[in-house]
């Protein structure tokens, strides 16, 4: 359940820089709990929020207008991911 939680909150903290800040926010006072599932949590989602590469991506440029940003792109489409057969079909 701990490993759930720690995605969910980098998951919010890698939108926008200030849902960024927020998540670092709990975070860090995650990390100072006296619950150790609380304090692995805090600490796991620091590690990858403070990192060089989430900082860059967040402070960004957007991309043009009407054109979805690569990191937020599923990338399926492009990755022949087409749609599933109908069913029925071997």
């Amino acid at each position: 359940m701990k490993k759930a939680v720690s995605w969910a909150l980098r998951g919010i903290g890698r939108r926008n820089l200030e849902l960024h800040a927020a998540a670092v926010a709990l975070a860090r006072r995650l990390s100072t709990s006296t619950h150790a599932a609380s304090r692995w949590v805090g600490k796991d989602a620091l590690r990858e929020l403070l990192s060089p590469g989430v900082i860059r991506r967040l402070e960004a440029p957007p991309g043009p207008a009407g054109k979805e940003h690569p990191a937020r792109s599923t990338g399926r489409a492009s990755e022949g991911w087409g749609e599933a057969p109908p069913r029925g079909t071997p």
